[in-house]
């Protein structure tokens, strides 16, 4: 199987199972570890990358604080794997 047509088939399990979703969210970064092609998989880390600095900078909006602490930045983590994956599916 092609990287393409991977790609497609974890969209489409993404838009259509919720526990497989729930699980990728929780795996996401496993899936490049072996990525044979580095350029693609930086762009892949840039984009989970931009994900977690946009949730940020949402989450220090929303609640007014300029440091988070572990626990906001485990909310912000876990929100900016779902706003990828979401972005993923679209």
């Amino acid at each position: 199987m092609k990287t393409e047509e991977a790609m497609i088939q974890v969209t489409n399990e993404l838009k259509t199972d919720p526990v497989y979703r729930i699980g990728w969210q929780s795996n996401i970064a496993m899936a490049f570890c072996d990525a044979a092609d580095p350029v693609y998989r930086i762009g892949w880390q840039s984009n989970i990358a931009m994900a977690f600095c946009d949730a940020a900078a949402r989450y220090k909006k929303r609640s007014g604080k300029v440091y988070l602490s572990a626990v906001d930045i485990h909310k912000v983590a876990n929100e900016a794997a779902n706003d990828f994956i979401t972005q993923l599916c679209k």
